[in-house]
């Protein structure tokens, strides 16, 4: 019961955090953005239904999909953050003075803060609802990352509006497409307790030298792989290591100092088990 009710506080938060960044940056300076309402404006001109009840069916029709798939507790909790969204957008409307800046800047901020709104609220079980559930179901069934999905819907929605409004809105409403996806993605790794590393695997006749350094001087484990050369079928020993971002310029810097022909592959990763990552210890 107290789980239940501190995840329905956090969803409020998320949506006054959405709120915030609607209230005061995006509607003020009529910002292009993505989601239910995009859709809506891209709809108008070819069916003879107003704005309202497009955004209420799709709302409606997406609302019962996201219940058949995700559940009857995401449903009770995407029912609390669409009651609770307008309720804060009222709050933010009346009470907080939109910001006097350049459109460029309101959706940078309106975009960051919608992301790490709905970064809580899909934390906490729930969504803000529209366009957010079909990317929380793609994460549920395929593994697909809930920021990409978010920022391929919302891309495509502004992206449609070039015949409607031209090149300008359009350019500006995809970097607020892009800091919202971006701040959903990276709060959701610092929610959950993840961080972002980096896999370096490394080629070299130096490898002894290379990975002695790395013990030493970065304090992390590798692993030695064996390989051979496709073309010329020579044996070589491939270095693996997994290191946190602010220690991959050390490696790299390792690597150069011993063998500056190395052929080096690094690779994003964004959830590492084990030693030295979710516990103490070296890898």
């Amino acid at each position: 019961m107290l789980k239940k009710a501190k995840n329905i506080l956090c969803i409020i938060l998320g949506c006054f955090a959405l709120a915030l960044g609607v209230g005061s940056f995006i509607l003020p300076y009529n910002i292009l953005s993505g989601g239910v309402a995009g859709i809506a404006v891209l709809l108008k001109p070819f069916i003879t239904i107003d704005e309202d009840t497009i955004v209420i069916v799709l709302n409606i029709l997406l609302f019962a999909i996201g219940t058949v798939f995700l559940g009857k507790e995401f449903a009770i909790n995407t029912v609390v953050a669409t009651a609770a969204y307008p309720i804060c957008l009222i709050i933010v409307q009346r009470v907080i003075p939109s910001f006097k800046v350049e459109p460029l800047i309101a959706s940078i901020y309106g975009g960051l803060l919608g992301g790490v709104g709905t970064a809580i609220c899909i934390h906490n079980g729930g969504s803000t609802g529209g366009m957010d559930i079909p990317p929380v179901i793609f994460e549920k069934y395929f593994g697909f990352d809930v920021s990409k999905g978010i920022m391929i819907c919302d891309a495509l929605t502004v992206a449609c509006g070039l015949w409607i409004y031209g090149i300008e809105p359009v350019l500006i409403g995809l970097i607020c497409v892009f800091m919202y996806s971006f701040a959903v993605e990276k709060f959701m790794l610092l929610y959950e307790g993840r961080q972002s590393s980096k896999r370096i695997e490394i080629i070299s006749d130096h490898y002894k030298e290379i990975i002695n350094e790395i013990h030493i001087a970065v304090d992390r484990g590798t692993t030695l792989i064996n390989a051979s050369g496709g073309y010329t079928d020579i044996e070589k020993k491939v270095i693996l290591c997994v290191v946190p971002e602010k220690d991959y310029q050390k490696v790299i810097d390792i690597v150069n100092k011993y063998d500056e022909t190395a052929f080096v592959i690094v690779s994003q990763t964004y959830d590492v088990h084990g030693e030295g990552f979710t516990f103490e210890g070296r890898l």
